[in-house]
Order: C-alpha cells, then sequence, then structure tokens
C-alpha cells in the first residue's frame, strides 16, 4: 500500500513538472508582436499552390474541371526603414508552374506522369508576383509600390499581387494575446474593389519553446464580391467599359505558426509555416448592352475554385 501510495506521489509530481515545464507551458505574449523588419534581412519563403475546378483562361465549355500546381520560391528582402515603415520587396526567384490531369494532395511528390507543362517564364511570372511594399513592423501595409500586372486576367476575388500576404499574414494587434483571444481586420489577400471582407484571427496555443516563442493562430476570412468586369476581365467603374457582372463568396481559412526570430529581442516572430484554403464561388452574367458581344459570351459562367497553399520559411540563404 505504502509502495503503491509513493508511486502515485511520484507519478503525480511528474505529470505536475511536465505541465511546468517551459517547452510545454502555455504563455500570455505581451505587445507589441513584430515581424523585425531589419533593413538588409532575407527571409526566403517556398509557395506550394494548387487550384481545382473552372476558371479562365484555362476553363472551356465541355472540359473537365482544371488542376492548376504552382511551386514558388520568393525572396522576402527589407530594403529601407523610416517614419512610415520598411520597404520590402518580394521577389520570385524560382517559378514552376503545370496544369495537371488529376486532382492531388498537397504534400503530394511530384510526378511527371501527371505533369502538363505550361509555358509560363520566370519574368512573366515575376511581372505579375513580384512586390514592394511598405509595410509596418506589425504587419499592416502602408503602400503598395509596384504596378498590378494580372498573371491570369480574370478577377476571381483573389489578388495574385499580393501573394506576398501569405508569408506576412496577421495583423498583430497592439494588445496582449493570450490563447483564443482574437481580433478583425479588412486587409490581406482576398478580396477586390468593391468587396466587403473581413479576417478575423484567433490565438490557437502560444507557447515558450527551447528557442523561443511559438505561436499558432487560425484565421478565417470571406468576401462578398460585386463587382464589373471590362473586356480583359479587370475591375471597372467605367459603365461604357463594363461586359460582365461578378457577384459571389471568396471564403479563405489558415493555420498559421510563428516562431520567433533568430538573434532577436522577445515578441520579434516570423512565420514558419502558413496552410490556407481558399474557395471562391462566383458567377459572371453579361451586361445587358454586351449581352451577344464575344468577349461577353467567353467570359460569362460560374467561377468554382479551391485553392490549396503552404507556405514554409527556408534555412537557405537567397541566390545571387
Amino acid at each position: 500500500m505504502k509502495l503503491t501510495r509513493r508511486l502515485s506521489a511520484q507519478i503525480c509530481l511528474f505529470m505536475v513538472a511536465c505541465l511546468a515545464s517551459p517547452a510545454f507551458a502555455s504563455t500570455d505574449v505581451q505587445a507589441p508582436i513584430t515581424y523585425g523588419l531589419k533593413p538588409g534581412t532575407h527571409r526566403i519563403y517556398t509557395v506550394k499552390a494548387l487550384f481545382d475546378g473552372r476558371f479562365p483562361p484555362f476553363d472551356q465549355p465541355g472540359n473537365p474541371p482544371v488542376h492548376l500546381a504552382a511551386l514558388l520560391t520568393y525572396d522576402a528582402h527589407v530594403l529601407s526603414s523610416n517614419r512610415e515603415g520598411a520597404t520590402v520587396s518580394f521577389t520570385v526567384t524560382h517559378a514552376d508552374i503545370n496544369l495537371i490531369a488529376n486532382r492531388i494532395k498537397l504534400d503530394a511528390k511530384p510526378d511527371p506522369n501527371n505533369e502538363i507543362p505550361y509555358p509560363i517564364d520566370l519574368q512573366t511570372v515575376q511581372s505579375a508576383l513580384d512586390s514592394e511594399v511598405v509595410l509596418k513592423p506589425n504587419g499592416s501595409i502602408t503602400r503598395v509600390l509596384s504596378k498590378s500586372s494580372n498573371l491570369i486576367k480574370v478577377n476571381i476575388g483573389f489578388d495574385l499581387r499580393k501573394l506576398f500576404t501569405l508569408m506576412m499574414p496577421v495583423i498583430f494587434p497592439a494588445t496582449l494575446l493570450s490563447p483564443s483571444t482574437s481580433w478583425t481586420n479588412d486587409t490581406g489577400v482576398i478580396g477586390s474593389t468593391p468587396a466587403d471582407v473581413r479576417y478575423t484571427t484567433t490565438v490557437t496555443t502560444a507557447k515558450e519553446g527551447a528557442t523561443g516563442l511559438v505561436l499558432s493562430l487560425s484565421q478565417v476570412a470571406k468576401s462578398t464580391i460585386s463587382d464589373t468586369l471590362n473586356s480583359a476581365g479587370e475591375s471597372t467603374n467605367i459603365a461604357a467599359k463594363a461586359v460582365t457582372k461578378l457577384a459571389g463568396t471568396v471564403n479563405l481559412k489558415g493555420a498559421m505558426q510563428f516562431v520567433t526570430s533568430p538573434q532577436s529581442i522577445a515578441n520579434v516572430v516570423e512565420l514558419s509555416q502558413g496552410r490556407y484554403d481558399l474557395t471562391v464561388h462566383l458567377t459572371r452574367t453579361p451586361v445587358a448592352t454586351e449581352a451577344k458581344s464575344p468577349d461577353a459570351q467567353f467570359q460569362s459562367g460560374p467561377i468554382d475554385v479551391t485553392g490549396r497553399m503552404l507556405v514554409t520559411l527556408s534555412k537557405g540563404e537567397p541566390k545571387s
């Protein structure tokens, strides 16, 4: 009996010690949390994206749904900093884009037999995706300095030029964060003008590990779109150029993990990994005056897309 009691007491003490261990203990995170945008800093991110469904210019009447796979490498380089914010360039240094025959898992290994190479050269991808942005330390966007160049040439409620947002997907509030804390903002990768979009971010866990803070967050966003498009499939508010109307919803769900940046002070973090799921349900209908035009006929119809994106921080150095 005494031995049993002694073992029970030891087990209880061991469990208490484990729960109290700094590597596992939940913690409150004092504000402010920032991205530590120090001039000269490089961060290399890999973005793997899979898009499945019906979307122009790939979708053709009578054809099965399209499957598009993209593997991109980004160099996020902090150029300078002043009172307005830090100027950061997001440059695509590698792009591998393919149409694939069958839908695959996000973590699937490349299968050459499933790939249909889509001839988009790196320079074209860079003209569409490279961005130079002024950011506040909390992740809010002050200005986007680069010009817009839509690679797909259609508004699906997803701004390709703002893919960099996936690497800095959270605008941190100036308040203490505890597990289950939530906050909202209206800026991110989805949404178009005009649109009504709202992001809600929630702290899943906040822990002090052996190497610093480990912060897990979840995020949901919904954009309600009501827009008019011109012959190029781009948003326009000029009635004489309107060819189709676009209406529907775009939803985004994300699960992200942030860690303390190396050689940084407390609460300076960087995204280590993010997983995002996108759902697009849009319908394009001809504007009455353009109903019989070739552009209206070609552009009309549903845009139903699911997107899966995985963003990971690389330990490598940027290529010169």
